[in-house]
């Protein structure tokens, strides 16, 4: 199995960019996004920050996971390891606390799927384009967390300097645009890039 992981900062074009690798390499993939509603409206509090006790809902999010990966090839996921951190782990990101916690739980989910350091590879857009305000699609605790985009921007930009401090974090590529305005040709950029990844394993 190999992972090719999209994360990021809210509204940065990760939903964008997997409807275009969909349309692109149809069923020759598999795609995922994590965690589903049912477990984002079960764990609210947990998700929203509003709870410090956070195992509960990491560790039905590694079991949904888990069962949700087995068995498949080349998976494109939305959100994984590093979208916990951010939005479930301690600011310092220093291995403490809940940090070890999801580090271990999601090095625990690689060791369980026969994962390699190799096999996961993770694309990190960190420049943000428009809001969500306007869509229907997103569950209430979504809808809370984009309210505090901005807080969570800064909470990616702390975890990336700190990424080497973590087993669940492998190699990674990160796109941070200084310049956002022509949308279409970042977006582009992107993909390229992302695109290159997977034809490589394709061609495994």
């Amino acid at each position: 199995m190999k992972l090719v992981i999209i994360e990021g900062v809210e509204n940065s074009g990760k939903s964008t960019m997997m409807e275009d690798l969909r349309k692109q390499y149809g069923d020759k993939l598999s795609y995922f996004h994590f965690p589903s509603k049912e477990l984002l409206e079960r764990h609210y509090n947990a998700v929203t920050g509003q709870s410090d006790n956070i195992k509960p809902f990491i560790e039905d999010l590694i079991e949904e996971e888990y069962y949700a990966l087995k068995g498949n090839d080349i998976v494109v996921i939305d959100r994984f390891q590093m979208s916990s951190m951010v939005f479930q782990g301690s600011k310092p990101y220093a291995p403490f606390g809940k940090n070890i916690f999801i580090d271990r739980s999601y090095q625990d989910l690689y060791d369980a799927l026969g994962l390699k350091n190799e096999d996961i590879m993770t694309f990190v857009f960190m420049s943000p384009f428009t809001g969500t305000e306007d869509r229907d699609d997103l569950t209430e605790a979504q809808k809370e967390n984009d309210k505090n985009a901005d807080k969570y921007t800064a909470k990616y930009r702390d975890l990336l300097k700190n990424k080497n401090s973590f087993m669940c974090i492998k190699d990674i590529l990160i796109f941070d645009e200084s310049d956002t305005s022509e949308i279409l040709v970042v977006h582009n950029n992107r993909k390229r890039w992302i695109c290159n990844h997977i034809d490589k394993l394709l061609g495994e």
